[in-house]
């Protein structure tokens, strides 16, 4: 089976191969793949130390990596961000920008 409507696909296949050019790239188990593309929340904030120590020692958050001086994505407890950011709040850490990525076909 081929197509262009990745989210169809994704529903229907065990293994997927990405193509270009006709030529195969790569062929993988569709579990694989979604262990590749995780998904996670990117935080914009003014403060990297103070939010990397209150992640580890408020919420024991370890899986995340920071991208830059201001920007950090969690990869575990996402569905806490909403207290995550009110901590950066009370801490007095700026959040500029919150942004949810769920990574799909």
């Amino acid at each position: 089976m081929s197509g262009h409507v990745l989210n169809e696909i994704e529903q229907l296949a065990d293994w997927i191969g990405m193509m270009h050019k006709g030529k195969l790239l790569e062929e993988v188990d569709l579990n694989e793949l979604r262990k590749k593309n995780r998904s996670y929340v990117e935080f914009e904030v003014s403060d990297m130390h103070k939010a990397v120590l209150l992640l580890e020692r408020k919420f024991q958050i370890f899986d995340y990596i920071v991208i830059d001086a201001s920007r950090l994505r969690i990869f575990e407890k996402m569905d806490r961000r909403g207290e995550i950011n009110c901590s950066f709040v009370e801490d007095k850490i700026v959040v500029t920008k919150i942004r949810v990525y769920e990574e799909t076909l």
